[in-house]
């Protein structure tokens, strides 16, 4: 199982975090990876100047935008997933 997790605190949430949810649900289903993947919400992740934040296991990820989320996915967790 796949950890992802989405910070949705203020700034993140600004600058789009909960897009950035909607499109990592729509890349789960599209590659079929439900059940193999876990998106999680998080508070604040200590990076506010650099949202949206995003874990990926125990990796790390700062200014994610629902634009670059899909690179991040083909990059990072498709490849954790399978």
């Amino acid at each position: 199982m796949v950890g992802i997790k989405v910070c949705v605190g203020g700034s993140c949430h600004v600058r789009g975090s909960f897009l950035v949810v909607q499109r990592l649900k729509e890349l789960v289903l599209r590659h079929g990876l439900t059940g193999f993947v876990s998106i999680q919400a998080a508070a604040c992740m200590g990076n506010c100047e650099n949202g949206v934040c995003v874990t990926v296991g125990d990796k790390a990820f700062a200014g994610v935008t629902p634009e670059s989320i899909g690179q991040l996915f083909l990059e990072e967790i498709l490849p954790a997933a399978v």
